[in-house]
């Protein structure tokens, strides 16, 4: 199990193969000291981005930056590069209200790894993997899921449950139709300046299910014409 913490680090918990269990939090990573992280909210996400059969890290900085670090190592032994920053159409990727919430899957269906980033304001960004399985190269970011979100200090977020921020989204064929869906978790954060305390935050996670691809129905044929001979 893997997780971003708010001190600059990624950590993980190993699985005990004797039990249904996870051992001691160790490090796996730690950006103390590098610039794009000396604010944290640090977010992760494992996959192996560059097809080698290796498992790569993801990881999304405060102010919506997100880097790339490699697996050098071997899948057993994982052993990650420094840091490079991910770019999409031709440009460094940052989420337009940072806090940058990264997550790869196949979202379109053609076998390569697409990104999906969540950002501060309940935001989820896609970015297309117009490159290749081995070679990824993202497009500009469309949005998927518009921002619900605002802070404490709006008077409308104060009472409503849709004002969410942070999103963390993950694809997943959750009804098993074939289509993958999203599910989106995110932080709510209904305190008052005057009462700073613990009470009113909270995170929800909500499922959006794929709309079915509309089926077109064949057109019938024409019949052949007819020749008088």
């Amino acid at each position: 199990m893997l997780s971003g913490g708010f001190d600059n680090r990624v950590y993980v918990w190993s699985g005990l193969a004797t039990r249904v269990a996870f051992g001691a939090r160790t490090d796996l990573v730690n950006f103390t000291g590098q610039p794009a992280f000396q604010q944290p909210h640090v977010a992760c996400h494992a996959v192996d981005w560059d097809g080698d059969g290796d498992v790569d890290l993801l990881v999304g900085a405060r102010h919506g930056e997100v880097f790339l670090l490699r697996n050098n190592g071997t899948r057993k032994k994982a052993k990650f590069a420094r840091p490079e920053r991910l770019e999409a159409g031709g440009a460094p990727l940052k989420t337009p209200h940072g806090d940058a919430g990264p997550h790869a899957a196949d979202w379109d269906g053609d076998g390569d790894v697409d990104l999906l980033v969540g950002d501060d304001r309940g935001s989820v960004i896609l970015f297309k993997n117009v490159g290749t399985r081995k070679v990824p190269r993202l497009a500009q970011g469309v949005v998927l899921l518009p921002g619900k979100g605002g802070r404490f200090v709006e008077k409308r977020c104060r009472t409503n449950e849709m004002c969410a921020m942070r999103a963390k989204p993950w694809v997943v064929d959750w009804n098993g139709d074939g289509a993958m869906d999203l599910l989106v978790g995110d932080f709510h954060d209904h305190r008052v300046p005057q009462k700073m305390g613990n009470e009113h935050m909270h995170g929800w996670v909500w499922l959006y299910l794929r709309k079915p691809a509309k089926s077109r129905k064949p057109k019938p044929a024409k019949p052949p014409k007819q020749r008088n001979g």
